[in-house]
């Protein structure tokens, strides 16, 4: 190749392929760049792509070398330079014969060439810093922010025997309206600017209770469980050091850090998605400084403007890029919002804020400073239509005031569509939550269902989550005073949960889920008094260690005073092995009574914990002296064979220590169900198919013993899963 005609190159064969990246004919291209080809059809794995006639070549730097890697999908080639491109040149691309596929054709010769942006990357640095900074600082709110929160006084929040490190923040439950079981994951970091942080992650439930917490003193948004069973968070410095990045983290049920995530090519890593795909591939997003000469583009625009792009990228499950899309591709910076000065020295156009997969695979983009969703074909990277914004191409209907500076796009499995509308700049302000009906052939966009409250205003940040059973988790993202942190709505608008954190404490995005932890386990899920006669009764839960480490338990706390733990905190937990921990059930009045005990190991920056369901009712007139039993009774559990619950009722004649045992057909015991003290009377205890350990057991017969005192009694009962 003559590195001398690379300038006047020309492309051919690039409309038989069905992705490259760079894209023809591209500029502001990342020094650091791979290229990335993709013909549509399976490859040939056999051959050998060291031997290819394939030149990349800058007219500055000259021949490169490189490494060739076939993605997972056995589809897309990608070439990864030895040296980067030299800031500001020409790149010709040339395959001179193209590589076999699996259907044993060869693709057609390829040439194209992209030019290198010119902006160097302690700029591009310095000015993705800034952004962050800027973004925290600056929400583009035109309303006062309010000075403090102020705090509902009546709040249901009560917790006792708390040992949570003294600058967590304060979580308020101001509405507690039967609202969906699970735990809400949040990642609180302290927006004082011009200082932040420190954040805690933390995993809360419906009463504020954190089961998990970890503190960072750098900025941390976006925890969230991924569909592989890992939870990820962002973590990143605020200066990104020489050759640095920022990066997503993800957790295992240790919490322990088992892997991370970043973009490639040379980008920085942005805080606003992650998406881990069935795959093990993941979707990402970075920001990208270039100066642009905006006095060619806009009346009074400077000639050295820093305007920042977006690229969004597919990493496959060894990191690499296997796919790529820019903004400066597809946009121009004149689609931004009317708000969005384009004659300011920084002009952030784009700044998307989200990424979704639609249901055909595609890409859903929101761009925030556009007030645009964008789907993108994933296949070839072009544009499939434009929502919102300058460049809508869809007929609004029931919906006069759309949205504004959006984030947290999201597909429903009935085929809708929610987001978060932040509302800046409309008229009146206030953000809402909203659910769309999409038709993409005809382009029309029915809401059909939206969550309006014209007190609050956030002006940055947000979320919207659709629940299994139709209520909706609202995270209301930057809001301060007396504004709601996170909300649970019914489908009628009716508030099943509301939350505020303490300020100066935001939340990026909330999430509701199940969830557990594997670092330590209870023999059980619940512990159930019965009915008992007395003032009181006392119940042992057995604690597992799950580690080689010891565990200090400095957290046994409960929602009421009916139920309470009665051992000394700290409570050693050895290492691999267990330990008990008493529970007292001390009603003062007839009825019955339900709580949740919290256990939880707090360290200095962290904790981790579990919860029991606590159950018992109270009746001192349930038994009078006539009907005490007479013997000791163990009947036939019910129902039997059961799956994965049973019932095991037993009479107890005198004052004495009890226990009931599970052992299976070898006689191996599988876990103590019972073992505390009873005075006189009938009771009932639950199994629920689990060992001593919390893991569910198999199929099979197990045997039950009652033993108190010199009595013992068995019976049998099968378990079909």
């Amino acid at each position: 190749m003559d590195i001398g005609l690379l300038g006047v190159a020309q492309s051919r064969g690039i409309e038989t392929y069905q992705y490259i990246s760079p894209r023809p004919g591209a500029t502001l291209v990342s020094p650091h760049s791979s290229i990335i080809i993709r013909h549509g059809e399976p490859i040939d794995q056999n051959q050998s792509f060291s031997t290819l006639p394939f030149y990349v070549a800058g007219n500055t730097s000259g021949v490169h070398t490189g490494e060739f890697i076939l993605s997972d999908d056995s589809k897309t080639l990608i070439f990864k330079p030895d040296k980067p491109f030299y800031p500001g040149e020409v790149v010709v691309v040339e395959l001179r014969r193209g590589f076999k596929t699996k259907q044993g054709t060869v693709t057609p010769p390829l040439t194209f060439s992209f030019t290198v942006s010119a902006t160097p990357t302690e700029v591009r640095n310095k000015y993705l810093n800034k952004l962050l900074l800027e973004e925290l600082d600056s929400p583009a709110r035109t309303t006062v922010r309010p000075s403090g929160k102020v705090l509902n006084k009546s709040a249901h929040v009560s917790v006792r025997n708390d040992s949570l490190p003294p600058d967590f923040p304060l979580i308020t439950v101001d509405t507690l309206n039967n609202p969906t079981p699970g735990y809400l994951f949040t990642a609180l970091y302290r927006f004082a600017p011009p200082n932040f942080g420190p954040t805690y992650l933390a995993i809360i439930d419906n009463y504020g209770t954190p089961i998990f917490y970890r503190k960072l003193e750098r900025l941390g948004v976006d925890l969230k469980p991924q569909p592989n069973g890992l939870l990820t968070y962002f973590e990143g410095p605020f200066a990104i050091p020489p050759g640095g990045n920022r990066y997503f983290y993800a957790l295992d049920q240790t919490y322990t850090i088992v892997d991370s995530f970043y973009t490639g090519n040379g980008y920085i890593t942005d805080l606003h998605e992650l998406l881990i795909l069935p795959n093990d591939h993941a979707l990402l997003m970075s920001y990208d400084p270039q100066i642009v000469r905006m006095d060619t583009i806009v009346p009074g625009g400077l000639p050295n403007a820093v305007v920042i792009g977006l690229i969004i990228q597919e990493i496959d499950a060894n990191k690499n890029v296997v796919f790529q899309w820019r903004s400066w591709d597809h946009f121009q910076i004149t689609d931004a919002d009317s708000n969005i000065s384009l004659t300011d020295s920084v002009i952030d156009y784009v700044h998307g804020n989200a990424i979704e997969v639609d249901y055909d695979g595609n890409l859903l983009i929101s761009s925030r400073h556009l007030n645009e969703i964008t789907k993108i074909d994933r296949q070839t990277g072009d544009i499939i239509w434009r929502w919102g914004g300058e460049n809508n191409q869809f007929m609004f209907i029931n919906d006069n005031r759309r949205f504004s500076h959006q984030h947290h796009i999201r597909r429903l499995p009935n085929g809708n569509y929610t987001l978060f509308d932040n509302g800046n700049f409309l008229n009146p302000e206030y953000s809402s939550a909203l659910e769309y009906q999409l038709d993409q052939q005809n382009l029309i966009a029915n809401l059909v269902w939206s969550y309006r409250d014209t007190s609050v205003y956030a002006p940055f940040m947000g979320s919207v989550q659709r629940l299994s059973n139709a209520n909706t988790v609202i995270g209301w993202g930057g809001t301060f005073g007396s504004e709601p942190s996170i909300t649970e709505v019914r489908p009628n608008g009716i508030k099943a949960l509301e939350i505020t954190f303490e300020d100066p404490f935001v939340n990026y995005r909330a999430v509701r889920a199940p969830w557990d932890m594997n670092i330590f386990f209870a023999d059980r899920d619940s512990l159930i008094f019965g009915t008992i006669s007395q003032s009181s009764d006392t119940a042992t839960l057995n604690l597992i260690n799950n580690t080689s480490q010891d565990i200090f338990i400095t957290t046994a706390s409960t929602r009421t005073t009916v139920f309470a733990a009665i051992d000394t905190l700290p409570l050693l937990l050895p290492a691999n092995g267990n330990t008990q921990l008493s529970i007292v059930f001390s009603p003062a009045d007839t009825g019955t009574y339900k709580d949740v005990l919290t256990i939880r190991a707090d360290r200095e920056t962290e904790g981790f914990g579990r919860q029991i369901v606590l159950m018992g009712e109270f009746n001192p007139n349930q038994i009078n002296p006539e009907e005490i039993p007479q013997t000791f009774v163990l009947r036939q559990n019910y129902p039997n064979p059961f799956n994965p619950l049973t019932t095991i009722e037993y009479s107890v004649p005198i004052k004495t220590h009890v226990t009931i045992t599970i052992f299976d057909l070898l006689g191996r015991e599988v876990l103590t169900l019972v073992d505390r003290q009873h005075t006189p009377g009938n009771y009932t205890i639950v199994w629920n198919g689990k060992d001593k350990s919390g893991k569910a057991v198999q199929s099979g017969l197990y045997i039950y013993r009652l033993k108190a005192g010199i009595y013992s009694r068995t019976r049998k009962m099968i378990l079909l899963r």
